[in-house]
């Protein structure tokens, strides 16, 4: 069974400017440059149903470690982030939303915080961004 972590990590993936050779890891950002990881928050809305369904909007860290050293990686690093903020976008627009495992259907993804600098070292830097994610599940 996939994790709603996995199913956007995979969603991601499909996303042309994600490098395919550097693995979106789970809650663990690798200490490399050019590393990516997603963590689930403790926020999210639970709304129950009688059936047992349950309506869920969940929130994941997205987090990229990237050089940082000079000013003009600086602004590319922005604009890659803004360009994924933008598929992200388009993709709900589209609705190419997440694949779910049976029992889960996603019905919106979005941008939940932008992007920002979360820290900054002599030669890299950490960004984070939050994705909103709502779907349904159905009762076990």
């Amino acid at each position: 069974m996939a994790t709603v972590s996995q199913s956007i990590i995979t969603w991601l993936g499909t996303n042309p400017t994600v490098d395919v050779d550097t693995d979106v890891n789970t809650d663990m950002l690798a200490a490399q440059a050019l590393a990516m990881a997603l963590y689930k928050t403790p926020q999210a809305t639970v709304i129950p149903y009688v059936d047992g369904t349950r309506d869920i909007t969940g929130y994941y860290n997205f987090l990229l470690r990237q050089r940082a050293n000079q000013e003009a990686k600086r602004r590319d690093n922005q604009a890659w982030l803004e360009a994924l903020e933008a598929w992200v976008y388009a993709q709900q627009m589209a609705r190419t939303l997440p694949s779910m495992d049976a029992g889960r259907t996603c019905h919106r993804v979005f941008i939940a915080n932008t992007f920002y600098m979360t820290s900054a070292e002599t030669d890299e830097a950490v960004y984070q961004l939050t994705i909103g994610i709502n779907y349904t599940e159905k009762a076990a």
